[in-house]
């Protein structure tokens, strides 16, 4: 959805700047200002998905105020869970018991690897076992805590990212027909300038 909506907001703003740079030169392309003036005016939408998403597809920090404090609250509680990782790899009761000196992930939790003979040294949840058998995945149980709330601020993210997504999808399709006609028109148009650079007429207006 991302990638499509960055997409039209890429081609509005294409548009747009056409129109402005045609019906600005009207008096040396008048036929082409011509067509350019039936492009419709679709800046309310160019607005809307610009508020919301970046040229390249990516949600912006600030495309609501929800999804700002839970990038943040994702953020801090990834850096929490770090922290209390890290404090558990420098343990002198846990490394003795470890089968490599890192933290990893599990079906999107954080684990220690913990030698299989020495899973009961080392408080927590198993998560998964090693092809070999000889490592047990452990995620330590002071963390479960903080990894049950980041899992559900990262659902919350989801959840409003979808939303936002919803919303702007609604508004293009709210605006299908005139989109539809831009597309033709904007077809049109590039038809138009490139019969003109192969005749080498000089329009005054740089194809975008």
């Amino acid at each position: 959805h991302a990638g499509e909506l960055a997409k039209l907001l890429v081609t509005l703003e294409a548009a747009r700047r056409v129109r402005e740079s045609l019906v600005g030169n009207a008096a040396l392309a008048p036929r082409l200002a011509a067509l350019a003036e039936t492009l419709p005016d679709l800046r309310a939408l160019e607005r809307s998905l610009a508020l919301v998403i970046t040229p390249a597809g990516e949600i912006r920090d600030d495309a609501s105020p929800d999804l700002r404090r839970l990038r943040r609250r994702v953020r801090e509680l990834e850096g929490e869970i770090e922290r209390k990782m890290a404090r558990h790899l420098r343990d002198p009761d846990v490394q003795p018991h470890l089968q490599d000196s890192y933290s990893t992930f599990r079906e999107s939790r954080p684990v220690l690897p913990v030698r299989v003979d020495a899973r009961q040294r080392v408080r927590g949840i198993v998560h998964d076992v090693s092809s070999s058998g000889t490592t047990v995945f452990i995620e330590p149980e002071e963390v479960v805590e903080t990894g049950n709330r980041l899992r559900l601020a990262q659902t919350e993210l989801v959840r409003e990212v979808e939303r936002l997504l919803r919303e702007l999808c609604e508004g293009a399709l709210a605006c299908r027909l005139e989109l539809d006609g831009m597309g033709a028109t904007l077809e049109a148009l590039d038809g138009a300038l490139a019969r003109g650079r192969l005749s080498h007429k000089s329009l005054g207006v740089a194809p975008d």
